[in-house]
C-alpha cells in the first residue's frame, strides 16, 4: 500500500511517524548516514529521509543519551516499561539526564 504525501509517493514500509524511541534512534542514524554519504547539508539529509528538522531536534536528546550513556538511557526507558510514554516526555527526561550529569554532557558535546 502506498500513501501520497504532496508530490511524494510513500510506501507503507516508510513510517510517517516515529512511535517508539528505537525508531527515533534509527531515524537519526539514517539521517547521519545520508549526510555523510551525500556530502550535502543536514537540511538536504532531512528532506531525503522525509522528516522535518524540528521533529529531529525535538527527539535528538533520546538519540544523544542512547549513544553517550547507554546505561542511563536504559534506566530511563525501564522506568516506562509499565505503560506507553510520549516521545516528547521521554525526550525531555533524556535532556534533563544529559544536563544533570557533566560527564554525559561532555560526551554528548564530542559527538
Amino acid at each position: 500500500m502506498a500513501l501520497i504525501d504532496g508530490d511524494k509517493l510513500l510506501s507503507a514500509a516508510h513510517p510517517l511517524t516515529t512511535l517508539n524511541p528505537k525508531q527515533a534512534v534509527l531515524r537519526y542514524k539514517k539521517i547521519l548516514k545520508v549526510f555523510r554519504k551525500g556530502g550535502t547539508t543536514m537540511g538536504a539529509a532531512f528532506s531525503t529521509v522525509g522528516v522535518d528538522r524540528n521533529t529531529v531536534v525535538a527527539t535528538a536528546p533520546i538519540t544523544e543519551l542512547f549513544i553517550a550513556a547507554p546505561n542511563r538511557y536504559k534506566d530511563i526507558l525501564d522506568a516506562h516499561k509499565t505503560g506507553r510514554v510520549k516521545l516528547a516526555v521521554l525526550a525531555s527526561e533524556c535532556s534533563l539526564a544529559i544536563e544533570q550529569d557533566s560527564a554525559i554532557k561532555e560526551n554528548v558535546k564530542t559527538l
